[in-house]
């Protein structure tokens, strides 16, 4: 950030630990942060590595056991169910006490109540105690006064996660206005598509600690490559991780029969390349044996990034009648320049006679692709596909 941007929290050697029996559970450990006036910052990690607890100590609701934060304007909070909210009051009776608690006059909790309700869509509920409320009902009346009260810094905890779409949607929408007017927003999500699409840095948390911090696109591409390979060490016990990729074959799931088709083997044919440069193309080759006469098969793959979101598919569309035990090789090409650098995952399905789609098969490829020789532009490729499209300038 700039040097010159106002810091509206500034926390040194936060820690909290407890106490478990004989045991000292340490939540938190000498977290250092600064955060600056208007922007959006995200905090990710794996559950237990102090996401909430951090969260709980910024709004003032738990202290730390050491370490000191100062706090520049008026913190209001969204998160888990339970915090924030007295059980037996009414869902209108709490926003106004949550209203007189940031210190607002009657008038002006009255002149934004009616849009609080609205947006929550709990018209129904909202004169009656919040113990009777659903998580969903609850979440929802707790997003809305965050966003609608007159907070200078808005903490959100995995409150996107509630609702259905149209909420969330309606949600995303209302953190944008809120960002476009200057507030200060810090979100906590396991959503990494929501942090990506709102913040601008994020602070990745492990063990209770910072693990790395920065642009959001480079924090959470490089959180998701570090997923995915211990997804595939998990499913690789006996592999090691690097000598998977160099042979590019998942050993202990192939051959696989489907019934009607053995799937031999998969190779993703990348000149031997363990990474594979961004702008080379690249054949995933499918091998397999048709176990049935006049039968028709297509291979789909199925292609993740490291968040786990599918980003495209390839079918293969054949038009020929497969003979019992004949062998048969599908390839795919995947253009150079077409994905962004992180880690990929294919899973692999087969589709019999253009209606049947067969249940997952179990297959899984993982491949890398590397950074761009030249980075000076990379900022500009958020996102894992990367346009092919050609562009013609000239003078006119």
């Amino acid at each position: 950030m700039n040097d010159n941007q106002e810091i509206v929290i500034s926390g040194r050697n936060i820690s909290k630990y407890y106490h478990n029996s004989n045991m000292i559970v340490k939540a938190l450990e000498n977290i250092n942060m600064d955060v600056y006036k208007g922007e959006v910052l995200g905090i990710i990690g794996a559950n237990g590595s102090g996401k909430s607890t951090l969260l709980k100590i910024l709004s003032e609701v738990t202290e730390p056991t050491k370490g000191e934060i100062t706090l520049k304007g008026k913190i209001v909070s969204a998160l888990e169910v339970g915090i924030g909210f007295v059980p037996d009051l009414s869902g209108y009776e709490n926003i106004f006490l949550n209203g007189k608690i940031m210190g607002m006059t009657d008038n002006e909790i009255n002149k934004k109540i009616n849009k609080i309700i609205s947006f929550s869509e709990i018209e129904d509920f909202i004169h009656i105690p919040v113990k009777q409320y659903s998580s969903g009902m609850y979440s929802r009346l707790a997003f809305s006064i965050v966003a609608f009260l007159s907070g200078d810094i808005l903490l959100f905890d995995e409150i996107l996660a509630i609702g259905d779409r149209s909420f969330r949607i309606k949600a995303l929408d209302i953190i944008k206005v809120l960002k476009n007017e200057g507030k200060t927003i810090i979100i906590v999500s396991h959503n990494i598509s929501d942090i990506l699409y709102l913040c601008t840095r994020v602070l990745l948390l492990e063990k209770g600690s910072i693990k790395k911090e920065g642009d959001a696109s480079k924090v959470i591409m490089e959180y998701g490559n570090e997923i995915m390979y211990r997804t595939v060490k998990n499913n690789f016990k006996n592999i090691d991780i690097e000598s998977l990729l160099n042979k590019w074959e998942n050993i202990n799931k192939i051959p696989l029969s489907t019934g009607k088709l053995i799937i031999d083997k998969i190779i993703i044919n990348a000149n031997n390349n363990i990474i594979i440069p961004i702008e080379e193309s690249f054949y995933v080759d499918v091998f397999y044996t048709s176990l049935c006469d006049k039968g028709n098969f297509d291979i789909c793959l199925n292609f993740f990034d490291s968040s786990g979101y599918l980003i495209f598919v390839c079918i293969t569309r054949n038009e020929l009648l497969f003979n019992t035990d004949e062998s048969y090789l599908s390839s795919f090409l995947i253009p150079g320049g077409l994905l962004s650098s992180g880690v990929y995952k294919i899973e692999v399905f087969c589709i019999q006679d253009k209606i049947k789609y067969t249940p997952y098969l179990g297959i899984d490829l993982i491949f890398k692709i590397g950074d761009e020789e030249n980075n000076n532009m990379s900022f500009i490729h958020q996102g894992p596909i990367r346009s092919l499209i050609k562009w013609n300038t000239h003078k006119l």
